[in-house]
């Protein structure tokens, strides 16, 4: 199994804004084989082709597009989400 090949991933939101860009939400995104996690602070009203973006920019063009992904039925990871993601493909 190659790093990356399974990630899970999941939004922290409702954070007391940080820094001037006023960040209240973190998207980790985990690597299930070895633990690493990425902590991408961000904005709660991100669209779904900004969480693609972000996940292919930060995930798919570093570590290639996992195989399996893990997530909630957060609404913000449905099928527009992947959509997105597959038209930004690295």
């Amino acid at each position: 199994m190659r790093p990356f090949a399974t990630v899970s991933l999941d939004l922290i939101t409702g954070l007391p804004p940080s820094g001037d860009l006023k960040y209240i939400t973190v998207l980790v995104i985990v690597n299930k084989l070895t633990k690493y996690a990425l902590f991408i602070l961000t904005h709660e009203e991100l669209s779904q082709e900004g969480f693609a973006k972000i996940f292919v920019e930060r995930v798919a063009n570093v570590y290639s597009l996992p195989e399996r992904i893990i997530a909630d039925r957060d609404r913000r990871w449905s099928t527009a989400f992947w959509r997105q993601t597959d038209r930004r493909k690295y």
